[in-house]
Order: C-alpha cells, then structure tokens, then sequence
C-alpha cells in the first residue's frame, strides 16, 4: 500500500465532507418535509427548507468542483 501525499490526503478529507453533508442534507430534508406535512405547517416553512438544502447541494457542487481543479493541477 503506498502512502498517500499531502494533497491527496486533503482531497480525500473534502470529498468525504462533501458527501456526508450531501448525505444529511438530504436525509434531514426529507425528515424535515415529512414532518413539515404531519404538523401542518405553513408553506413558507416548507419553501425555507427547500433553500436550506438546495444551499447546502450548492455548497458540495463548488466543493467538487474545487476538488476536481486540485486533482487537475498535475
């Protein structure tokens, strides 16, 4: 097994925050979503969540997006 370099080790890190933020977010959207219908809550909650996670969905895809110029630079 060879020892991974530095940069490597660092994009490493980044992709697995970007998929475990991607993961939550959509998993306490969907909960959110769920839960927002039982308890019957206005709409602007509902649209609040939406743009919470889809900041969140535009977070990871800049994220990969930095991930991906890294791994480009070689």
């Amino acid at each position: 097994m060879t020892k991974e370099t530095p940069k490597e080790q660092q994009v490493t890190l980044r992709a697995r925050r970007v998929g475990k933020v991607m993961a939550f977010g959509f998993m306490l959207w969907m909960a959110l979503q769920w839960l927002g219908g039982r308890l019957e809550l206005p709409v602007k909650w509902s649209l609040a969540l939406d743009f919470l996670a889809l900041l969140a969905f535009m977070w990871a895809i800049y994220e990969l997006w930095q991930i991906w110029r890294i791994t480009r630079q070689n």
